[in-house]
Parts: C-alpha cells; structure tokens; sequence
C-alpha cells in the first residue's frame, strides 16, 4: 500500500535523523533522562487519571495488557512499565522499534514489534485490557488506515477493554481561521477567513506529518458503527481531539 510505504520510509528516515525530536518535538535536542521523563509525565497526565475515572484499581493495571500504537522509541511504555503486568510496542518503522529495543532493554515487562502500518497482525485476539495512542494518528495520511486500526482494536481487545486515542480534529496548516471543514480518505477541503474576513475554500493533500482529519461527530458515527461502545469525545485543543472507547462485554 503507498501510504504505508510513505510512512515506513519517512518514519525511518527521521529516527535515523532525530528520534526523540521526531516523537516528541516540543524539543530539539533531547537529554535522554528529559525525554523519558517527559514520557512519565505524558502517562500522569493522559493514562492514569482515565484509569481512575474507570475505577481501574492499582492491583488491577497490575494484571494488564497494554498495547501502545505507534510506539516510537518507547518513552510511553516505559512509563507504563512499572505499573502494569505488560505492555507492547508497535510501530511501523524498524529503526524505531530497534531504537526502543536498545534504550529499554532492562524491563522485562515490554514488547516492541514492527507492524504493517495498516493492522495489527502481530497481537492475538482479545489479548489486550487497554490500548493507547498519543502524537501519532495525525501523522496518518489515509482515513482508510485509520479506520483499519480502530477495527484491529476491537478484534485485540479483551471484551470490557477500553482505548484512549488522539487523533487531527482540525486541518493542518490552514492559512487562517477554519469555519468548516470536511476530511476526505486522502485530503481535506476547508473554508477558511482569510484576515479573519475574507473566505475561501482551501483544499490539502494530508501527508505523514500533517495527516487526516476529523470532526468529533465522524469520529463518534464511525466507531459506533463498528460495535465500540462509551464512546465519549473530547477537544483538548482546536487541532487535536482524544477519543475513549470500549469494547462490548459479551
């Protein structure tokens, strides 16, 4: 497939050029103890307090199974480790995976496997208590992939289990203000206020920095459709929305 082609070549290229810049790029030259430790902070922030809101007790994450998509170079799985029974990795570029294999190869706890870039293949069936994605569905330059792994979610969670995802809720790298906008496969097209008067249509080709788009309505029709339940949207900023789901109990 060329979009997942595009995404192991360009994913690769930029670990081999800046791997912690490329996975978290709200800096340029990464202290490794910083990144790692920003890692922590990013799973205080965005895993446990969801955890809790579940009443997900400490003893319980204990026994877990965490799958984190798009894993990089394990900065999340690293925070994770310590607090749950296991967690796997997975990403689409080899020198990520190899890059995560090298800096924790003391916990026995992790996995990290390369995948497709498309699906899940490495994970059994309802193998998995809780899936996590941060920073990396809007490098995603297809809806159509990603809705391939929103259904390999539902195929590897346990039934009960819940995901936590971020995904584009708003065009990249429009030239004004966005008053509506519609997020095709491959493109988005936008009308957008120009110095804040002036409308136009603006039309992008989405690539693997700047990927798909959605509008939290989409979202929520689209994995209702696909049998999730409690499904619940959130917009932490205008360009990125989070979304909870669970897979139904039998």
């Amino acid at each position: 497939m060329k979009d997942s082609q595009a995404m192991r070549r360009d994913w690769n290229e930029r670990a081999e050029e800046n791997a912690y810049y490329w996975v978290e790029s709200s800096r340029t030259n990464w202290d490794k103890e910083e990144y790692y430790r920003k890692g922590e902070e990013d799973v205080q922030r965005y895993v446990f307090p969801f955890f809790e809101t579940k009443g997900i007790s400490k003893e319980q994450l204990r026994q877990f199974h965490v799958l984190d998509i798009g894993c990089g170079t394990g900065r999340l799985c690293r925070a994770l480790a310590p607090h749950v029974g296991s967690v796997t990795g997975v990403d689409i570029a080899e020198e990520m995976i190899a890059r995560a294999k090298e800096d924790n190869a003391d916990l026995v706890n992790c996995t990290f496997l390369q995948v497709s870039g498309v699906d899940l293949a490495p994970i059994d069936a309802e193998s998995v208590d809780f899936c996590f994605s941060f920073i990396v569905f809007q490098h995603i330059p297809s809806k159509r992939i990603i809705r391939s792994y929103f259904q390999e979610m539902l195929r590897v969670l346990k039934p009960g289990g819940y995901a936590k995802i971020q995904v584009r809720g708003a065009p990249g790298k429009a030239p004004g203000r966005v008053v509506w906008f519609r997020g095709l496969d491959h493109f988005y097209i936008a009308l957008i206020l120009w110095k804040r008067w002036l409308p136009f249509p603006w039309i992008r080709r989405y690539d693997t920095v700047l990927g798909a788009c959605f509008t939290a309505q989409e979202l929520e029709g689209m994995l209702k459709h696909m049998g999730f339940d409690a499904i619940e949207t959130t917009r932490e900023t205008q360009r990125y929305l989070w979304v909870r789901i669970r897979k139904p109990q039998r």
